[in-house]
């Protein structure tokens, strides 16, 4: 509800805050989730390597077959873990977004309702509680995604680079290559929609209240008994 403009960083604080403090258990236990999820992807790539490694030393006689079924166990157990865990990360992550956001919901109709019942005429003031109501779901979906792109893939990318350092120093080069792309275009993004923000909130609004005018069950047996439903939905498809 402020309208003073915060830098990115500050702002993803404060929303980190937030939605960490909603449900702190529940986030520690997504989050211990996450970084087995990204522990068992990187050990993942390393066993199936160690496996093939080792029947090369046993085709040669350099190994006993007991490091076979060692490194096959072992492979196994990745493959096993990596589904499940990235289930249990998607199932209870989703129930977690859903928890946090009916939290913040609440927190957010507490403020408007202290607002002055005339601030509510003003167009400018319900376009950014619109955007303000958008900030809330996309915040939640904002701060979970950082959370498990940093427990899943920072372990799954350190333990890839030392494993790729210790083949050859030179290979650590390539995750780098394979990162900046994808930050680039994060922040390119970033700066994209949130200038989009700005021109879609109003139009956004004003077809969600056409279309609580033509199907909302509060406003349509009054769209019915006025007559109005044409005038509504002539409206709405010339949005």
């Amino acid at each position: 509800m402020k309208t003073n403009k915060k830098s990115s960083f500050l702002t993803i604080v404060q929303a980190f805050r937030k939605v960490v403090g909603a449900c702190p258990m529940y986030f520690l236990f997504i989050c211990i989730i996450d970084l087995l999820l990204g522990l068992t992807l990187a050990l993942n790539t390393v066993a199936l390597d160690r496996f093939f490694n080792v029947i090369g030393k046993y085709i040669t006689g350099e190994a006993m077959l007991a490091r076979i079924i060692g490194s096959f166990i072992l492979l196994l157990l990745c493959i096993l873990a990596n589904p499940v865990l990235n289930g249990i990360s998607t199932v209870f992550g989703l129930d977690y977004e859903r928890k946090v956001t009916g939290k913040l919901e609440k927190l957010f109709n507490q403020k408007c309702a202290m607002q002055k019942t005339a601030c509510f005429e003003d167009t400018s003031f319900l376009d950014d509680i619109n955007k303000a109501h958008e900030g809330v779901k996309n915040s939640v979906s904002l701060i979970t995604g950082i959370v498990d792109t940093t427990l899943i893939y920072i372990p799954y990318f350190m333990i890839i680079g030392i494993y790729l350092y210790r083949l050859k120093p030179n290979l650590v080069i390539i995750i780098f290559l394979f990162s900046l792309p994808v930050m680039l275009s994060q922040m390119f993004k970033s700066r994209l929609y949130a200038r989009l923000e700005d021109k879609a909130a109003p139009l956004r609004r004003e077809c969600e209240h056409y279309e609580e005018c033509i199907i909302g069950k509060e406003k349509l047996k009054e769209t019915r008994l006025l007559g109005a439903y044409n005038f509504f939905i002539k409206r709405y498809k010339n949005k």
